[in-house]
């Protein structure tokens, strides 16, 4: 996801889907933008609504059924990442054919 020169990411603090590589974004997404001078100095954070993945299998491969349940997600500014608490963090989002 990039803004301008920024590119941003998914941090676990903002995104209560866990893990996020479960997340999936269309490639016409539209994002609204949210500017808060109190976090981290002063960023704009971004806001769509995505779907997140659902199982109850886990590991890396498995051939469990899985549903879509929508979610609102909110990025970051890569460049200020992991400066709260450590948690997960993910550039890369997956696509969603529509």
């Amino acid at each position: 996801v990039q803004r301008g020169p920024l590119v941003y990411c998914l941090e676990g603090n903002d995104n209560p889907t866990t893990p996020l590589d479960r997340i999936s974004l269309t490639r016409n997404t539209l994002f609204e933008t949210e500017h808060h001078t109190e976090l981290l100095g002063g960023i704009t954070l971004l806001r769509a609504a995505a779907m997140a993945e659902s199982t109850t299998a886990s590991g890396l491969y498995y051939t469990a059924a899985t549903s879509q349940q929508p979610t609102t997600i909110t990025a970051i500014p890569y460049c200020v990442w992991a400066n709260r608490e450590p948690t997960e963090m993910r550039v890369w989002i997956r696509e969603r054919v529509s």
